[in-house]
């Protein structure tokens, strides 16, 4: 697919017939209002099964089921209500469930039994390894009531709590760096294991201590099955990790990623970023040049006028 044309296999779309190429239109049309996929959208599955083998269509039905069902994003519109709601949104990869279940921190929550049990997998499953990487915490469940809901369903209020020898909070009290990696680690426990994981986290440093953040990036590497995607702004980062499998933002907004070129194995990726910074020598800029000169001339300029 192209801004202008749709093409399966040899076929243009002024080579299908009229009703195909309508349908193909309407279908392009829906996913570009929608924000949705157009070759997975349920409705081209009849129009690809007439010009498409049986394997091909076996590749995409494990591309669209398989390996979206192990298929996790994590991004800022996941993570923000946890900063600004105080709205804790569990990211969880068990063998019957996947998805999002959000959990209010500013008090009991209350939620359907279905999810309640689920969550509750979750914690059991992520105190094996929370202890491990906080040494002493681990999380407690404090049912309070069941109660029906608002739409007839039966659900459960509860807190969670952290539990640090005999001292027990509410988990909300816990730091937002802890709350964050507690909310991912359903998923980055089957990216340790499950080879068919795919995880995707935007800004994955945030709040997070960076010694921790390296600990945790070297365990996923040396050790794990399935594949990390991450964000970062944390130089520790490159510290940790080989360098074939960083790539680098630049300032060329038509060749926006780049990975870095003249750099062997044995060099500290951190000290050649900023050397690249500061010298250049890549095939894009990767930053626009800041002068400290002018930055503290600005801020005394700014002090009188506005004193």
């Amino acid at each position: 697919m192209t801004e202008k044309d749709v093409q399966i296999r040899q076929l243009k779309l002024d080579d299908l017939s009229e009703q195909a190429r309508i349908q193909l239109l309407v279908i392009q049309q829906l996913a570009r209002k929608q924000n949705m996929s157009f070759l997975f959208h349920k409705d081209i599955k009849p129009l690809l099964k007439e010009r498409l083998s049986e394997l091909e269509m076996q590749l995409l039905q494990n591309i669209a089921v398989d390996f979206s069902r192990d298929l996790h994003v994590v991004n800022n519109q996941n993570i923000a209500p946890l900063f600004e709601e105080r709205m804790m949104p569990f990211s969880i990869h068990l063998e019957k469930t996947r998805g999002l279940i959000p959990y209010d921190l500013n008090g009991p929550a209350l939620l359907p039994e279905d999810a309640f049990y689920a969550l509750c997998e979750v914690i059991e499953q992520s105190n094996q390894v929370l202890s491990a990487i906080i040494p002493g915490l681990t999380i407690k469940i404090n049912i309070i009531t069941k109660q029906m809901m608002d739409n007839g369903e039966q659900g459960i209020r509860f807190e969670f709590l952290s539990q640090r020898g005999e001292r027990e909070l509410p988990l909300r009290t816990e730091s937002e760096g802890i709350l964050k990696i507690i909310s991912i680690l359903s998923v980055l426990i089957a990216v340790y294991n499950n080879p068919n994981a795919c995880v995707v986290i935007d800004e994955l440093d945030s709040g997070v201590f960076e010694y921790l953040l390296g600990e945790l990036l070297t365990v996923i590497d040396e050790g794990g099955k399935g594949q990390l995607i991450f964000t970062s702004h944390n130089l520790r980062v490159l510290e940790v990790l080989a360098i074939k499998n960083l790539w680098f933002t630049t300032t060329n907004e038509h060749h926006r990623y780049m990975q870095l070129k003249g750099i062997k194995e044995v060099n500290n990726a951190r000290d050649v970023y900023l050397r690249a910074i500061q010298l250049g020598g890549q095939d894009e800029e990767i930053y626009k040049e800041t002068n400290t000169f002018k930055i503290k001339r600005a801020f005394r300029k700014a002090g009188v006028q506005h004193d």
